[in-house]
């Protein structure tokens, strides 16, 4: 299929000709080819990828300290503080909405003051150094799909992403996760493999386990299929933060068992054009969303990535997508 591209408002868009046939692919062949074309604009552009370090493109896994200065994140901390009490009738933002210990999480509703925070605080995140880590990873030009201030309430027992999942997402997603309370033991934190470890875990037929059949004890299932377990939970300050590739490595959220546990989430795709972009033509109202997205059944060929009504394939894991690849092996 010959693709081509066109300039619409100073922005570089699929041809209107190929988009049906584009979307119409799978969904996971789909974002892996749309992650290629961006490829090709970024090879154009910039030429070969040299600058950034190795860490994560070769673990999946990467901490940065002081992304945000304490100052900043407490900031960003409290006017999250003050939206989650304001919409109690007890202004009490320390306790959780419901008693289901599966939705022991709350998303923050952004009020215009916290989102103005937020995108003040971007440049700040994705510095220089994360930039170029993304960049070569990527090998290409990356966006941010969503931004999320997200609230993790004490609790002993909980499921869903509480145990150890990769998520159900294009293999390219990366998360930044910047934490504007201290993680710790007691705090709550997240705990991940690497790319080898989880690859090894795959081939045992532990990779995108259901709810009902996720484990706590993910060192029992390495060591039960010999292999040494190396869990990582960094350990991150006010303000530290952590990137993961969130479909290829498995991951786990620690609950904390005292205070709460404030997150900034952002997650990153694969773009045609460098990330502030989409900022400076739509703004950033597009990636502040307090449900639940997709980010899998999306139209990545579109402005802001929007969902689409797909039916999902019976045996949709297919072995390149189990073992954590970027790519089928005939893209």
């Amino acid at each position: 299929m010959d693709i081509q591209f066109i300039r619409q408002d100073g922005r570089l868009v699929i041809h209107p000709d190929c988009h049906t046939d584009l979307v119409n692919k799978p969904a996971w062949p789909r974002h892996a080819l749309h992650h290629r074309l961006c490829r090709g604009v970024y090879a154009q552009e910039k030429g070969a990828v040299l600058a950034g370090d190795a860490e994560f493109s070769e673990k999946g896994v990467c901490v940065y300290r002081s992304l945000l200065k304490d100052d900043e994140a407490q900031a960003l901390q409290r006017r999250a503080d003050a939206a989650i009490s304001s919409k109690r009738k007890d202004a009490n933002g320390d306790v959780p909405a419901t008693d289901d210990p599966d939705n022991i999480a709350e998303v923050v509703d952004c009020d215009d003051e916290l989102k103005s925070l937020v995108t003040a605080a971007l440049p700040k995140i994705l510095n220089d150094q994360v930039n170029a880590d993304l960049e070569r990873y990527f090998q290409s030009f990356y966006r941010i799909d969503v931004a999320q201030i997200y609230r993790t309430f004490p609790c002993d027992k909980s499921t869903v992403s509480f145990l150890w999942h990769r998520d159900v997402a294009p293999m390219a997603q990366v998360h930044i996760m910047v934490y504007l309370t201290q993680s710790g033991p007691k705090a709550g934190s997240t705990s991940f493999l690497d790319f080898d470890q989880t690859r090894k875990l795959a081939r045992t037929g532990y990779h995108f386990p259901p709810v009902v059949k996720r484990t706590d004890d993910i060192e029992g299932v390495l060591r039960d299929a010999g292999h040494t377990p190396s869990v990582n939970r960094p350990d991150l300050g006010v303000g530290d933060g952590v990137m993961f590739a969130s479909a290829r490595v498995l991951h786990k959220g620690n609950l904390p068992l005292e205070n709460c546990r404030d997150v900034l989430l952002l997650v990153l795709l694969p773009s045609l054009l460098p990330w502030s972009k989409d900022i400076e033509d739509f703004g950033s109202e597009y990636m502040f969303i307090t449900e639940s997205k997709s980010t899998l059944k999306t139209d990545p060929y579109k402005p802001f990535n929007p969902n689409i009504t797909e039916e999902m394939p019976e045996e949709m894991f297919e072995d390149w997508i189990r073992n954590g690849e970027l790519f089928p092996p005939d893209a």
